[in-house]
């Protein structure tokens, strides 16, 4: 069965058959069960009442009153009546009932109800005698299922609902669990592909299953696979560019030394040029080989414990020289003690990406606060700057690599786009996670979170 339609039409139409075979078993068991006492009392007592009344309207209203009695009962009741003397014949009622007289004569030598069961059928005969001394009696047949409610308690009756309920919720439940479980687990490679596993696969988890969401989880699978080639290759060339490009760069350094020592003086703001577009290049190249690294997962985070604080201070420290050239101020509000486990080379560099990427846009005359606060699970650090903020459509794009926002600044002032980049990469390695949102009252708020050891 490929069809999963198949499937849910057969699963449905089982569940619809085991329903109705748990009714009829319900309903053969309340026809083959004996009366109970209390059902016995009851039916003796209306029948004698009834054959009181008949006899009583025979004398005092004729038969045509008596008939239109039992017909009335017959339709109300759904049960058929007749009347007959003490002789064994009809005066009243319906003479299809087979094995009535038998009972009826039985019936009129006694003063008490007389029962008989045939196949579904009750059937009772009560006499009655009149003022004059003649003899009448009352036989009615009925269906045995009518007398359920008095015949079965009510515990017994909650308990076998209770089983077809749980018969129908059983078979629900597996039809759910049948559906839902390559759902759950194509959901669940979703969200670590997402992630960054691009080694997950879904459909070696489904065993033999042939059917549209075991073409899905194949359809994943090929998407996951040819996905990951491409970002391996994108990788890979990244990677290799960047290498290839640092042996022309230090040979460029060279030359600009042997280009200041044989030209004059008129040619050194030209060389001071190419040394800065150097010194960018070179900077350029030192964040693709890092993000490199770390998005192919050579710059793994060491189990090495130490104090987050204190690569904190150092990164704080360094950056106030440049913060003080740029008419800006660092503001360090808390700088709790945080021990988490990790390679603080890769860290330090994530923070002073923050940091420096917080300056570059933070107002002249404007403080950077940066707070570092540990509880018992995480350490959170918070980078606010006073700058002209990112539209909201972009805050989950920054940390993209090379994506710079619309109105950004040129190159030079809003850098290449690496640099939040690494930190995301940096932080998401060490089992952590960054987000940025817009602060009240201006700027950009940049939260990293950690786990501490």
């Amino acid at each position: 069965m490929r069809s999963l339609f198949f499937k849910i039409f057969l699963w449905f139409w089982l569940t619809m058959a085991l329903l109705g075979a748990a009714l009829f078993a319900i309903t053969w068991t309340l026809r083959a069960e004996p009366l109970v006492p209390t059902q016995h009392a009851f039916l003796s007592e209306s029948l004698t009442q009834n054959a009181k009344i008949l006899v009583w309207r025979l004398q005092t209203r004729g038969m045509a009153d008596v008939k239109d009695y039992i017909r009335r009962m017959s339709q109300k009741n759904q049960v058929r009546a007749l009347l007959f003397d003490e002789t064994g014949h009809i005066i009243a009622g319906d003479t299809s009932v087979e094995g009535a007289r038998q009972l009826a004569l039985a019936a009129s030598k006694r003063d008490e109800v007389e029962f008989h069961i045939s196949g579904a059928d009750l059937m009772a005969a009560r006499r009655a005698v009149a003022s004059d001394g003649k003899v009448y009696v009352l036989f009615a047949s009925m269906p045995r299922t009518m007398l359920s409610v008095l015949r079965v308690p009510l515990s017994t009756r909650v308990l076998r609902i209770s089983a077809v309920i749980f018969i129908g919720s059983l078979v629900c439940f597996a039809l759910a669990r049948y559906l839902t479980d390559p759902v759950v687990k194509l959901r669940a490679a979703t969200r670590r592909f997402a992630e960054g596993d691009l080694s997950v696969r879904v459909y070696p988890q489904l065993g033999r299953r042939r059917d549209e969401l075991a073409d899905l989880a194949r359809d994943f699978d090929a998407m996951a696979a040819q996905i990951a080639i491409l970002l391996n290759a994108q990788r890979r060339l990244l990677g290799d560019v960047s290498h290839e490009l640092r042996t022309p760069l230090t040979r460029l350094y060279l030359a600009l030394e042997l280009a200041r020592r044989h030209a004059g003086d008129g040619a050194a703001p030209a060389l001071d040029r190419i040394e800065r577009e150097a010194a960018q290049l070179n900077e350029l190249i030192g964040q693709l080989l890092m993000l490199s690294r770390l998005e192919s997962g050579e710059a793994r985070p060491a189990p090495l414990l130490f104090d987050l604080s204190a690569v904190l201070l150092e990164v704080v420290h360094d950056a106030q020289f440049e913060a003080e050239s740029t008419q800006r101020k660092i503001l360090l509000e808390a700088n709790e003690t945080c021990r988490i486990h990790g390679t603080p080379s890769i860290l330090r560099s994530a923070l002073e990406n923050v940091i420096r990427n917080a300056l570059r846009y933070t107002l002249k005359n404007s403080s950077l606060e940066i707070a570092l606060h540990c509880d018992e699970k995480h350490a959170v650090l918070t980078v606010r700057d006073y700058g002209p903020g990112v539209p909201d459509a972009d805050l989950t794009q920054i940390f993209q690599p090379f994506y710079r926002v619309d109105d950004a600044r040129d190159r030079e002032d809003g850098g290449a786009g690496l640099g939040l980049a690494i930190v995301e990469r940096a932080i998401t390695s060490h089992g952590g996670q960054v987000r940025a949102e817009n602060a009240l009252g201006g700027g950009l708020l940049v939260e990293i979170q950690l786990p501490v050891a």
